[in-house]
């Protein structure tokens, strides 16, 4: 069986492959797409250590090419603890895999902007969606499921989202897995304009949205499984102290107590004190 760093690796150039295939006018390979999609789903069968794994190999690969992939294990992980079919799960992964494809066409100088981008370039930014669900619509490769996924990804509850500002329900069951899941990953990477975030603060911006722009029953699923991979972890605070979770506080499962050597931190109560490192 493949180690975890092979499969990520092999997702890594499956990503790369579309990604310059769509830059350079290639036939696209979808094969190699679909056999990765499927050694995804049979890796993650027995595998309960994603949130660790990932962590050690986050920021390794360039995001444009690690954020999907990193987006595909999460969105399994989400889809098995909502119980969905190993059926659907393989569509899962595939859109997720996917689901930013349409940046392929979007020139790098945008992508990888440090400032802020202006009104027209965040438009451009915005049809990434639309982008690769036009490019993979016609290949009759893929599942009406992962296309919706793909196209409704950046969708929100509330109607806020795009690229055609649709809300609730009418939002595939995919796009708002993926939704949360690229919001979590966004957070915790490194990207040109913004430094990498805690698993922590990623789950307190996905609690925040629970109730209005992300789908609360897939959130709390997400908040309740996730936040109990960090019980037991190494994590740096704010005073520079390092420190273990011991325990996850239930009615602010982000703010844990850690013990450090003979002294305890109840960041529930301590609310000067932060983490600002997963170790």
């Amino acid at each position: 069986m493949l180690k975890f760093e092979e499969l990520y690796q092999l997702a890594i150039r499956a990503a790369h492959y579309m990604v310059e295939d769509i830059r350079f006018s290639r036939e696209m390979n979808l094969e190699l797409t679909l056999t990765c999609v499927d050694q995804i789903c049979q890796y993650f069968k027995s595998y309960n250590n994603i949130f660790a794994s990932l962590n050690n190999v986050h920021n390794k690969f360039p995001y444009l090419y690690s954020h999907p992939v990193n987006v595909a294990f999460l969105s399994y992980e989400i889809g098995k603890w909502i119980n969905l079919r190993q059926e659907e799960l393989y569509h899962l992964v595939c859109a997720a895999l996917l689901h930013d494809i349409g940046k392929a066409k979007i020139r790098d100088s945008l992508l990888n902007k440090s400032e802020k981008l202006n009104d027209k370039e965040m438009e451009i930014m915005r049809t990434h969606s639309i982008i690769g669900y036009r490019l993979l619509e016609n290949t009759n490769l893929l599942d009406s499921t992962v296309l919706y996924g793909i196209l409704h990804h950046h969708e929100r509850m509330d109607g806020s989202g795009y690229p055609l500002g649709i809300k609730g329900d009418k939002i595939s069951l995919f796009g708002r897995i993926i939704a949360i899941a690229d919001v979590f990953d966004a957070v915790t990477s490194t990207k040109a304009y913004q430094t990498k975030s805690t698993p922590f603060k990623a789950v307190e911006e996905i609690l925040d949205s629970a109730y209005g722009t992300l789908d609360p029953y897939i959130c709390q699923v997400f908040v309740n499984h996730s936040i109990n991979y960090y019980y037991g972890c190494n994590v740096r605070l704010s005073n520079e102290q390092v420190g273990e979770v011991i325990y996850i506080n239930q009615g602010e499962k982000t703010k844990p107590l850690i013990r450090c050597e003979n002294e305890f931190h109840n960041l529930s109560k301590e609310r000067n004190l932060v983490i600002v490192e997963v170790l």
